[in-house]
């Protein structure tokens, strides 16, 4: 989709005319020391799933990259965003105005972590807009100039209710069904991986949303009169390992040999276990026989069921408590000298391998070998894998 030029945004009132509203679950992976959803960005299931499954392909895309070149959000925002042991998904209800805005990109100063959000159709490098890029008749969102009719002005191509103060929306990449392209391209693996985190995105098709705080409702405000959209509920902030996992193991059962066959078969920053995730979700026509696509629907079941219950018996994964001041993520999981907190290594092996402690020993096993790396750092040893493990 084009995105074009809009005005620089006049400040006007809040009031609204809509009696409609509607009732979203919007999910957020994200670090423990970030906490609610304004001048965030979110997704509904499908929309978040995919997030959490295009982070696999940081170790391979994001290889000696500078994560200061702005080149890639996934890679610039990594050292803030990626830390093991430290995610966690939420679940937020939502009550809002049904208009929907324009979807803002948020995300965080590499110097400060502070998120700001911009207008993700973006201005002209001189601040101007073409005028026949207005909210009233903007070529991707022709509904606005109804929509929005009794709060914005046409005499100004901007309005704040449609750019800061409704729930921005970013529809789905396609409305037809996905279909995927049957050969890969040729290239290294970097471009491969890159290539396939296009088709993962059009094949999960799913809806991103923003919040911004300004239409946020505050206490005794209505929405349709004083405000655009408030929370009213929370009901799940889980572990990250374990929905990714959930969704991981979801799209290993459909071809387990190509994992096996990896050097490495638990390394999840390997070439090979990256290439065979990919290839697995999205298919590839020129195999023999053809791989299909995993369905969406058993990537989206795999995450929606992690919310269900704390069962990891029926996908469910356990509830995280909230973080502690000061909120700052375990020593082994960043860079030495950034601010973190000393913990130990059952501290690690709790964060990271719990959930699959719950589901069997075996499952637990696996998981220390996939996150090797940083329990070593937090001073685990082979032993402690296996005590802990089959203390369940």
């Amino acid at each position: 989709m084009t995105f074009f030029p809009v005005a620089l945004l006049l400040l006007r009132g809040i009031a609204v005319s809509s009696a409609s509203t509607v009732n979203l679950t919007l999910y957020r992976i994200t670090p423990r020391n970030y906490t609610g959803i304004a001048d965030l960005d979110t997704g509904d299931a499908a929309g978040d799933a995919f997030f959490g499954l295009y982070e696999k392909a940081a170790p391979v895309v994001c290889r000696d990259r500078d994560p200061r070149s702005g080149s890639s959000a996934l890679c610039g925002n990594s050292p803030i965003l990626q830390i093991p042991g430290f995610n966690v998904y939420t679940a937020t209800k939502v009550e809002a105005d049904a208009r929907m805005g324009d979807y803002a990109q948020c995300n965080p100063s590499l110097d400060t972590g502070v998120f700001r959000c911009s207008i993700f159709a973006g201005s002209l490098p001189d601040g101007s807009t073409p005028k026949h890029q207005c909210w009233y008749n903007f070529t991707g969102r022709p509904e606005w100039k109804a929509e929005f009719a009794d709060v914005c002005e046409m005499s100004e191509c901007g309005c704040d209710a449609v750019y800061s103060l409704s729930v921005g929306r970013e529809h789905p990449s396609t409305s037809r069904a996905f279909k995927p392209r049957p050969k890969p391209p040729a290239g290294d693996l970097k471009q491969y991986v890159g290539w396939a985190a296009g088709q993962l995105g059009r094949m999960l098709n799913g809806t991103w949303y923003s919040t911004r705080k300004a239409g946020q409702c505050k206490v005794g405000q209505q929405i349709g009169k004083d405000c655009w959209w408030r929370e009213t509920e929370q009901p799940r902030v889980v572990n990250a390992t374990c929905v990714n996992d959930n969704m991981v193991r979801a799209v290993q059962s459909r071809q387990p040999s190509c994992f096996k066959d990896c050097p490495r078969p638990n390394d999840q920053t390997s070439d090979c276990w990256v290439q065979c995730l990919f290839e697995t979700m999205v298919g590839n026509a020129t195999k023999s026989p053809p791989l299909p696509p995993t369905p969406k629907a058993v990537i989206v079941r795999a995450f929606e069921q992690s919310f269900e219950s704390d069962s990891p018996a029926k996908g469910g994964c356990a509830d995280v408590l909230p973080c502690p001041e000061p909120c700052t993520p375990p020593c082994w999981a960043v860079p030495d000298g950034d601010p973190c907190r000393n913990t130990n290594c059952l501290d690690a092996l709790t964060n990271l391998c719990d959930g699959a402690r719950r589901a069997s020993a075996g499952n637990c096993l696996v998981c220390a070998g996939q996150h090797q790396a940083a329990l070593m750092h937090a001073g685990c040893g082979e032993s402690d894998f296996d005590n802990f493990c089959r203390s369940a």
